[in-house]
């Protein structure tokens, strides 16, 4: 969230961002019991998308290249 400081984004930008990486945490300590970021795997990114854009979620990601190569 320092970036987005770091690049002046507005306060509810930074709010949003910050309620959908809690809202990933989630999923994944929910669904596959995972707490560290090592352990999660490109499936488990794919499968929070999938989920979230089923429910029409907001947090769910449009460009999921971008998802996955910010996690390799």
């Amino acid at each position: 969230m320092k970036d987005c400081k770091y690049r002046d984004l507005r306060r509810a930008s930074i709010r949003f961002y910050e309620r959908s990486i809690k809202l990933l945490f989630k999923f994944l300590k929910d669904d596959y019991n995972i707490i560290f970021a090592e352990n999660v795997k490109e499936e488990h990114i794919r499968n929070y998308m999938k989920i979230t854009k089923e429910r029409g979620n907001h947090s769910y990601v449009s460009n999921e290249n971008m998802v996955i190569t910010r996690i390799s």
